[in-house]
């Protein structure tokens, strides 16, 4: 778990409704098993089976990483 986060009020409510943790985000960023741009610009959603369909969405470019949201699919 290298990757530096900056993980968004919005997206840490969104983790604790969808039993999302820290630990999801870290592994779906790391190996995922597909990415696809957001519905907004300069947005990308990563997502990786995790025993269930994880998906986080995080702004381009950023650095940290800013993860806007996380959600089951």
């Amino acid at each position: 778990m290298n990757r530096r986060l900056s993980i968004s009020g919005h997206a840490r409510r969104r983790m604790r409704q969808r039993g999302i943790t820290e630990t999801d985000i870290h592994r779906v960023l790391e190996a995922p098993d597909i990415s696809r741009p957001g519905n907004e610009p300069n947005r990308t959603v990563y997502e990786r089976n995790l025993g269930k369909v994880t998906c986080v969405v995080t702004v381009d470019g950023s650095n940290p990483v800013i993860v806007v949201t996380a959600f089951i699919k």
